[in-house]
C-alpha cells in the first residue's frame, strides 16, 4: 500500500515519533494495535496522511503520559466513560 509507505517515512522522520516508538516496538502488541487502529481510521473513516500522523502523535502522547505516570489506564477509561457514556470495560465483561 502506498500510503502505508508513505505514511511510516513521514512519522519516522518525526524525531519525537521516532524516540517513543523505539520504546514500545518490543512490544508487538501496541504495534499491531496501532497498526490496526490506523488501517480503520483510513479504511472506514477516510484519513489521509496528514490525520493519521496527527492521531499517531497524539496516541504516543498519552502513552507518553503513561508511562511517565501522569495518568493511568484506569484514569483514562474512567474519563472516557464518564464524558461519553461508554464504558469499555462493560463491554469487556460481556464477553
Amino acid at each position: 500500500m502506498k500510503i502505508n509507505k508513505k505514511l511510516k517515512r513521514s512519522l519516522e522522520k518525526t524525531p519525537k515519533f521516532s524516540q517513543t516508538m523505539k520504546r514500545y516496538k518490543s512490544n508487538k502488541t501496541v504495534s499491531f494495535l496501532m497498526a490496526a487502529v490506523l488501517k480503520v481510521l483510513r479504511d472506514e473513516h477516510g484519513f489521509g496522511a496528514v490525520r493519521l500522523q496527527k492521531f499517531s502523535m497524539d496516541v504516543l502522547k498519552q502513552l507518553e503520559m503513561q508511562s511517565e505516570g501522569y495518568v493511568t489506564y484506569k484514569d483514562i477509561l474512567d474519563m472516557i466513560a464518564e464524558e461519553t457514556g461508554f464504558d469499555v470495560r462493560e463491554e469487556e465483561a460481556d464477553e
